[in-house]
């Protein structure tokens, strides 16, 4: 998503392209900052994956010019500043409960 809405914008014709691209770029990073804030990602997976989207998004150079300073911030900030390789996955949980059974 971030790739394709930074080449949008690098491939724009006009300066309307351009903020409609910016628009769903910050509608994308809200949404997602509201997940990662809200404690709506209910297991470890889907935290885990949460930050990876918030990682992914921010390794785009493009999508990062869309969102600006003031929303770039506050998606990097999304998440209490953890990462997704912090983030112990509940299958491994499960996986050891598999692993002491008879």
């Amino acid at each position: 998503l971030g790739r394709m809405l930074g080449g949008l914008a690098g491939a724009a014709a006009g300066e309307a392209d351009r903020a409609v691209a910016g628009a769903m770029a910050r509608a994308a990073a809200g949404a997602l900052c509201e997940l990662l804030a809200a404690g709506a990602l209910d297991s470890a997976s889907s935290l885990r994956r949460g930050l990876q989207a918030k990682e992914d998004l921010l390794e785009c150079p493009g999508f990062v010019a869309l969102l600006g300073p003031e929303a770039a911030a506050a998606l990097s900030a999304a998440g209490g500043g953890r990462r997704s390789e912090d983030v112990e996955s509940s299958r491994a949980d499960e996986d050891e409960e598999l692993d002491d059974e008879p």
